[in-house]
Parts: C-alpha cells; structure tokens; sequence
C-alpha cells in the first residue's frame, strides 16, 4: 500500500508516484542540456558514476512537450536492471495518503488506464497515481524492440 506520493506536473495535469519507488528528486536543468534529443536507445546521464536512463513522460503517454526549464525536475529510482529517471515539468509537493484522501474512479486523463495505480482527489485537485514498475517494464520493452 502507497504512503507516500511525489506530485508533478505533466502537461496541464496532476500527477503522482509512490515516493520509495523514485525516491530522488534531481534538477533537470543540472543534468540534461535545454533542447536533449531521444535518439533510439533513450536519453542517459551520469549521477554518482552510474548511467541514469531518462523516461521521458511527455514523449512516453503522448503529452505536449514543455521545454526543460529551471522548474524541470528528474525522478530516480532504482529498479532491477538500473537506474531510471523520470522527467517532469515540476514536482508540486509530498503528500501523505492518510485516511483523509479521497480515493475517486471520476477523472479524465490521456494517459492509458494499465499506467495508472489510482486517483485520489485532494483539495478539489485530481491526482493520478502511476504506476511506476509498469512505466519502467513498458519503457525496457519497446527499448528491447527497437535493438
């Protein structure tokens, strides 16, 4: 059970991960150029020695492209072949999921309904929880395609 979730902005949406699955928070603007390509085997960069491998969620559900600013923020976490980050336009806040939240099934998004881990509402705001291990698997898969 989710305790804990990062929320981001994508596009014009709310969105949110489980924070002990990307428990990171980076600037973008550090660690990638302004205008960074995606060529057929991603995006990587270096952060503590290691190869951090960019999934970039725009590109990713098909959501309209922001360029990387100074509000630009990377999402890391450890998975079980690697480091992943995930790119986002800016992270809004932590936020605990007590029994206060709200969970709802009443929302609207783009982004496909196997991605999604559950909506909550909070403060009158929709959040959508994704699911991260199946971003990651998804992301390794069309990866393993394209080779």
């Amino acid at each position: 059970m989710i305790k804990d979730i990062i929320s981001f902005t994508l596009g014009n949406e709310k969105y949110a991960v489980d924070i002990l699955k990307m428990p990171l928070i980076l600037s973008a603007s550090k660690y990638l150029p302004k205008k960074y390509t995606l060529d057929k085997n991603g995006y990587f960069f270096q952060f503590e020695g290691k190869n951090v491998k960019i999934i970039d969620l725009h590109s990713f559900f098909s959501i309209d492209y922001n360029p990387i600013s100074e509000n630009s923020k990377i999402l890391v976490g450890y998975f079980n072949n690697g480091i992943f980050g995930l790119l986002v336009n800016s992270v809004d806040k932590i936020i605990n999921l007590n029994e206060n939240v709200k969970k709802t099934n009443n929302f609207n998004t783009s982004v496909e309904s196997n991605f999604i881990e559950q909506a909550i509402n909070l403060s009158e705001e929709t959040i959508i929880i994704l699911n991260v291990d199946k971003i990651v698997s998804h992301s390794q898969k069309q990866e393993m395609e394209i080779n």
